[in-house]
């Protein structure tokens, strides 16, 4: 195997890591949305983060993770946020 070939595999390597790291984003915001419908079933409509965040924790995310998630779930126009420490789904 020359240099070149060699680089290639790393290029290609480094491809697929970012590519599981991003599909693995995407899926942990499904998560999220998922216990946001979840936790807002009986006609409520807003849910409480700190009950998200537990609940994220034991779906295997990291509190920081899921705050961050919801940073972008925001700007991404799928959630709101209707007064501090509360969420709602659209």
């Amino acid at each position: 195997m020359n240099e070149d070939d060699f680089q290639e595999i790393i290029r290609v390597q480094q491809l697929m890591s970012q590519r599981l790291l991003q599909e693995h984003k995407t899926d942990n915001k499904i998560d999220l949305l998922n216990l946001i419908q979840e936790l807002s079933e009986n006609g409520k409509k807003r849910v409480q983060v700190e009950a998200l965040l537990i609940e994220a924790q034991l779906a295997n995310m990291t509190e920081r993770e899921a705050i961050n998630l919801l940073d972008e779930l925001e700007r991404d126009g799928l959630i709101t946020r209707p007064k501090v420490g509360w969420i709602q789904s659209y």
